[in-house]
């Protein structure tokens, strides 16, 4: 095996143990190699004459130079060693949890889980075209990629289980998790310069974000002060109600809109209302069911039962305390919130709306 110069090497020294090698010379520049592979893992320039000597110290990590400078150097290697991680371009990697593994993506549509130790990598295959981001939970317990196949790839952590699949309309140029693990949502931008969140827990669509357009071709038809347009990239900002998108000469914030998506009826939801001061919400449906909600979390308080058939209309009484309500039964309903009694029940064959006129 052979480590090549350009110029004329003066000392050589080998790491504790083993498994790196340090050169110097008179091209000034102290060089750290991968003793297995041969590949230069890093350089170290700072002397202004020939390096004449160096040694290792015994921590593997402490490199010592001296030079015809007048001068001593002390460096800390950091590259460990060169991974032969995909065929083709590795497209991305990101640490996983403490950092003591790590994943990649590549051209070669494989997604591998690698450990600090030099283990053989785990492979996540599944994708049908090459893969181009990645990103991991803030918990490390998922892991989503997404490339050129158009579809959102998530596994499960450490494992590697398959959990979901998303598929979306566009080519797929960067992911990225939320930090609430109570309502979980993945950002997922597009070559079509669109943003889209979806609740990871069931993979519905919960909001389009548009990006802004592309600043305009010149007279020359290229577009102004970009000589390639960058495939547009999106994080969460800390508060996860904003994303943060780029992929032009700007940056640009969006505000989310949906705080909140909240299940528990059977079928459509037909009737919604806040009390007055916010903190309740009632809602009705064609499962025949009146559900009063904490809208601040989207827990469930209680359940009003009675109807014989769909609830078509729902309100709050001003104060707080009652939930009327009208339904296909031909019936309209009257509920205390607490304990949810009827108070009262009215026959109503119709509806009417009247026009009050001063």
């Amino acid at each position: 095996m052979t480590f090549l110069h350009n110029a004329p090497v003066r000392a050589v020294a080998v790491s504790a143990d083993g498994t790196r090698i340090a050169t110097c010379g008179d091209d000034k520049i102290v060089h750290v190699w991968d003793r297995a592979t041969g590949r230069e893992l890093e350089r170290f320039a700072g002397h202004t004459e020939t390096v004449l000597n160096l040694a290792f110290g015994p921590d593997n990590k402490t490199i010592v130079s001296g030079a015809a400078d007048n001068s001593l150097h002390v460096w800390a290697v950091a590259a460990i060693r060169i991974v032969e991680a995909h065929a083709g371009r590795a497209t991305a990697v990101a640490f996983i949890g403490d950092g003591s593994r790590f994943a990649t993506t590549g051209d070669d549509k494989v997604v591998r889980l690698w450990d600090l130790t030099g283990k053989p990598p785990v492979e996540l295959a599944g994708s049908t075209a090459e893969l181009t981001c990645l990103a991991i939970n803030s918990a490390a317990t998922r892991l989503a990629v997404g490339g050129n196949d158009k579809t959102v790839r998530i596994w499960e952590l450490p494992g590697g289980k398959s959990v979901a699949n998303i598929q979306t309309p566009a080519v797929i140029t960067s992911l990225a998790f939320n930090t609430d693990v109570e309502n979980p949502k993945l950002a997922v931008a597009g070559d079509d310069r669109h943003v889209r969140i979806y609740a990871v827990l069931d993979r519905r669509l919960l909001e389009n974000i548009t990006l802004p357009p592309l600043p305009p071709p010149t007279a020359g038809g290229e577009v102004a002060a970009v000589a390639k347009p960058l495939p547009p990239t999106v994080v969460f900002a800390t508060d996860n109600q904003r994303i943060i998108a780029a992929g032009s000469n700007n940056a640009s914030i969006h505000q989310l809109s949906l705080l909140r998506l909240i299940d528990g009826h059977d079928g459509a939801v037909t009737g919604v209302a806040f009390s007055a001061d916010g903190k309740q919400l009632v809602t009705g449906g064609i499962d025949k069911t009146v559900r009063l909600w904490n809208p601040s979390d989207g827990t469930a308080v209680r359940q009003f039962g009675g109807l014989t058939d769909a609830a078509t209309s729902v309100s709050v009484t001003a104060d707080g305390e009652r939930v009327l309500v009208s339904s296909l039964d031909k019936t309209v309903r009257l509920w205390d919130i607490v304990p949810a009694l009827v108070l009262k029940q009215a026959k109503a064959c119709c509806l009417w709306v009247w026009l009050l006129r001063a």
